[in-house]
């Protein structure tokens, strides 16, 4: 593995701690629109909490079949590009291989129709 940098175990861990982290955010972020939402007044101190409502007009496939039909939709899905999605996956090894550096050249792609 000369001359090719490694993928540390810490940096894996990193990444899972993050991952749990931004999950807790986004419960925590929840519940402070809740509370936003119900009228709760925001404690006395430096901090102050704001919302802002953006909205967007989304094309569904369910919307583009009411107004264009299922044949029409097809035909244009045949046309557009797909959109490809990459996701990162951190497992635990199995017990005899823990201690082998591994590369994975496969790719798994998750391709939106």
């Amino acid at each position: 593995m000369e001359g090719r940098e490694i993928i540390t175990q810490d940096k894996l861990a990193q990444y899972l701690q993050l991952k749990l982290s931004s999950r807790e955010c986004e419960k925590l972020r929840l519940n402070l629109l809740q509370l936003h939402d119900d009228g709760a007044e925001v404690e006395a101190g430096p901090l102050d909490l704001a919302v802002s409502v953006t909205s967007q007009r989304r094309l569904t496939n369910a919307a583009l079949v009411e107004f264009l039909g299922r044949d029409e939709v097809e035909a244009l899905k045949q046309i557009v590009e797909p959109t490809v999605f990459r996701t990162l996956i951190v497992t635990e090894r199995e017990a005899d291989v823990r201690r082998e550096p591994t590369r994975n050249t496969d790719s798994i792609d998750h391709v939106v129709l």
